[in-house]
Formats: C-alpha cells, sequence, structure tokens
C-alpha cells in the first residue's frame, strides 16, 4: 500500500500534467500537447521544435506585449467583425508578398520576392522567399532549394494536410508538398527548354500546375491526386490555349483562363473541365482582365480583376459571377482600385481584396452584405502611403480569413481572427449573420 506521502506526491503529478494538457494548442501541428505548452511557457527554445524548417526570425517574448494588440482599427474593441495587422516576417524594405497559404490556423506560409541592393543599381537582386508563422513566430523556409536564385515561386493549400508549393527557374520545375510534419519533393517530369509557371490549384486532394514554354504559345497541364498515396504527375489534356490562371473546383473540376497564344493582342479564352472532358465558356466583357478565378462548384464562379474606362482613365476594380447560365457584373462602392483575389465561404458570404483607388493607404477588403459590397474595416499599416493586397484565404473549417500583400514600405499581412498573436488565429464570436439564403448578389445580367 503507497504511503500518503508518496501518494500527495503522485496526485501532484496527475495535477501538474492536467494543467499542461488543458493549456496546450489544441491543434496537431508539431509542438501541440504537454511539449507545446511547456515550449510556450519557456521551459525550452522554440528553435527545438520538431519538423522545423528554419530558424526563428521573430517571436514575442512570454509576457510581452503584442504588436498587433496595437493595430487594430481606431477605436476598435476585439469585437467580431474588426480586422487586425498581424506582424509580417522580417523582409528588406520593399519586400513584396504574393502568395499566401494558411491550411490550419497555427500555420500560415507566404511567399513573394525581398529586393536586395547591389554595390549598384546594375547589381541589384530579387530573390524569392518563404516564409512559416508558427506559435513561435515566423521562420524562414526553403523546401525547393531555390536560395537566391532568379525563380517564380507559388504557394496553394487545400487544408491542413495538404499544402503546395511550386518553383520554376529556367527548365527546371520544382515542386513539394506538405503534408502538416513535412516536407516531400513531388517534382513534375524535367523537360527541355525554359518554362514559365502559369498557375497552382488546390482543392479536394486535386493538385493543378499548368506550365509554358518559352515561345509562350504552348501550355501543359499536370495534374496528381492522392496526398499519402502519391501517384506522381501526369501530364493532363490541355484546354487547347496559353493558361494564366486556374481555378479548382470540386471533385477534380477545374476552370482555366487564358489566351489562345502568347501575344498580348490575342483572344481571351475559357474553359471548364467537367472530370471527362473540357467546355469552351462564355466571358465577361473584353474589357476584363481577371487576376483570380475563385470556384464553389459549376454553377458558382467568381473571376476578380479589373477593366479599362472608355474614357482611358486608370483601371478600375471589376467583379463578374457565373450563375451556371450568364455572366452578371457585381455593383462595387465607389473608388475601389483593380481587385486580386475573391473568395467565398458558405453559399452566402463573399470578400474580396485588392487595391483601394479611393484609400491608398488602407489594405481593401470588400465583403458581400445583403446584395452589396461594402469596405471592411481595416487599419492602416504604420507609415504607408500605398497598400496592394494580393491574395485572401479562408483557414480550412473556419470563418478566419488572412489576406497579405505589401505596401511602399514592408510586406502587410491582415486578418478577421480575434486577437492574433504569435499563436495560432482565433475564430472570433459568431455575429448575427446579415445575409440569407432569399438574397443573392446584385449583379446586372450581361447580354449580347
Amino acid at each position: 500500500m503507497p504511503s500518503p506521502r508518496s501518494a500527495a506526491v503522485g496526485a501532484c503529478l496527475l495535477l501538474a500534467l492536467a494543467g499542461l494538457s488543458a493549456t496546450a494548442p489544441a491543434a496537431r501541428r508539431p509542438g501541440a500537447g504537454v511539449a507545446g505548452a511547456l515550449r510556450t511557457a519557456g521551459a525550452f527554445p522554440a528553435a527545438e521544435v520538431s519538423g522545423s524548417t528554419g530558424p526563428v526570425e521573430t517571436t514575442r517574448p512570454v509576457g510581452t506585449a503584442d504588436p498587433a494588440e496595437t493595430a487594430r482599427p481606431a477605436g476598435g474593441t476585439g469585437a467580431a467583425g474588426d480586422w487586425w495587422i498581424l506582424p509580417a516576417p522580417s523582409l528588406a524594405p520593399r519586400a513584396e508578398i504574393e502568395d499566401v497559404a494558411v491550411p490550419a490556423g497555427d500555420d500560415i506560409w507566404v511567399s513573394g520576392r525581398e529586393h536586395v541592393a547591389g554595390w549598384s543599381p546594375v547589381h541589384d537582386r530579387s530573390t524569392p522567399v518563404t516564409r512559416q508563422r508558427t506559435w513561435f513566430g515566423w521562420r524562414k523556409a526553403d523546401p525547393l532549394g531555390y536560395g537566391d536564385t532568379q525563380v517564380r515561386v507559388e504557394l496553394e493549400a487545400g487544408n491542413a494536410a495538404d499544402l503546395w508549393i511550386a518553383s520554376i527557374e529556367g527548365p527546371v520545375l520544382r515542386a513539394a508538398h506538405w503534408d502538416g510534419w513535412n516536407w516531400r519533393r513531388r517534382d513534375p517530369p524535367d523537360r527541355a527548354g525554359r518554362q514559365t509557371l502559369a498557375g497552382l490549384a488546390v482543392r479536394d486532394s486535386h493538385a493543378w500546375m499548368s506550365v509554358s514554354d518559352e515561345d509562350g504559345r504552348t501550355s501543359r497541364l499536370y495534374h496528381g491526386t492522392g496526398l499519402d498515396g502519391w501517384g506522381g504527375w501526369t501530364e493532363h489534356e490541355p484546354p487547347g490555349f496559353r493558361v494564366r490562371l486556374l481555378g479548382a473546383g470540386p471533385g477534380g473540376e477545374l476552370w482555366a483562363y487564358g489566351t489562345q497564344t502568347g501575344d498580348a493582342e490575342s483572344p481571351a479564352r475559357l474553359a471548364y473541365w467537367d472530370g471527362w472532358s473540357w467546355h469552351g465558356m462564355p466571358l465577361p466583357p473584353p474589357a476584363f482582365r481577371p487576376e483570380a478565378i475563385s470556384v464553389r462548384w459549376a454553377a458558382e464562379v467568381w473571376m476578380a480583376g479589373s477593366e479599362a474606362p472608355q474614357d482611358g482613365s486608370d483601371r478600375v476594380g471589376a467583379l463578374f459571377h457565373w450563375d451556371g447560365r450568364a455572366w452578371g457584373r457585381a455593383e462595387l462602392p465607389e473608388g475601389v482600385g483593380p481587385l486580386t483575389d475573391v473568395v467565398a465561404i458558405g453559399s452566402h458570404e463573399f470578400w474580396a481584396t485588392g487595391m483601394d483607388a479611393a484609400d491608398p493607404a488602407r489594405p481593401l477588403i470588400l465583403q458581400w452584405i445583403l446584395g452589396t459590397w461594402e469596405r471592411a474595416p481595416v487599419p492602416e499599416p504604420p507609415g504607408a502611403n500605398r497598400v496592394e493586397m494580393r491574395e485572401l484565404v479562408v483557414v480550412p473549417g473556419t470563418s478566419i480569413l488572412v489576406a497579405a500583400g505589401h505596401s511602399d514600405r514592408a510586406p502587410v499581412i491582415v486578418t478577421n481572427a480575434r486577437a492574433p498573436g504569435t499563436g495560432g488565429l482565433v475564430e472570433a464570436p459568431a455575429r448575427p449573420r446579415r445575409t440569407d439564403a432569399a438574397h443573392v448578389p446584385a449583379m446586372r445580367g450581361i447580354h449580347w
């Protein structure tokens, strides 16, 4: 029979372990659980995290103020609907963030370019950068080994265990898959001659990648399925034109936009792959230049971009919706500049991002509310004169949005998650919905 002293010691140990488990982050990433709680409490360095992809760039000491807390909108209280600025990775001045992927709330990835000045303007160079944000701050990541080379990098996430990165340098096309723990190389077959990475799209365990040859007239489409049982890339039947944008639909469906050839005056083309064959689709007006395709299903497709006014002034934002029969134009607020992305949460919540011509220093986030598009209350990044948001994503299984881009000074990352710090994003309490199934987007039908 154990002595009273040993029984008391055992009870204390059980209580301590229970307390650690209660405070551990609810995530399946490396660092969750008891070990994660110890790291969060400062029991041992964050650099010892299993699965780390590089040294921690920025970490917030325990007990210090979170920089994001000071970046709320004027008068913000942290209530649902507010937006915050996330601390960005430490990069060279005027670095540009082009892609963001958030497979889980505690796993944020960004990629872009960092401009490094040489000893003369001729020796200036632009290098690709990829960074990961975990519970412990931003980390350098180089899963494809591109180093300081001149390459284009694309990031795309499907869910917590389905993140892809692809890059291209001359004839070398690289790709890798992140399963939530590790990167695994998934390179397509080698091809001779220089190539251009046109697009990357991921959904429902389907990965799509479009590549154009050096002449700009020939496009190849690669398709891969399966996560753990990866069977390799297969060269898929192309849509018959040079692809510039991809939008993945459910169950292996795909939308592709491009031009007949690589020439500037070449006519635009749009096609839809239904899982069996390609179908040519009608296009929005010729003045429209899309930058993103978002697909819910075959009769719910959005295209975000810009169009040139007839008076020859600067391009303005434009948003079009496909309802299965025709394209409709969304009515946008005055002063909206070119749009770069659009996403849907469920069937009645839509968001878009881009540039705000009326307020260039403020990140532009548009929300569809009761049939109209309105600006969301997003704070201004300190010291910025001009902000361009490049991509907007939804954290899988949540209503959390993360948008990334850059100002004329530094990268900009914003989110509607509650009180984002160096830990995972927390979904804000749900506010009463201002949309319902009886409402449909306010659009004008387009007829020819």
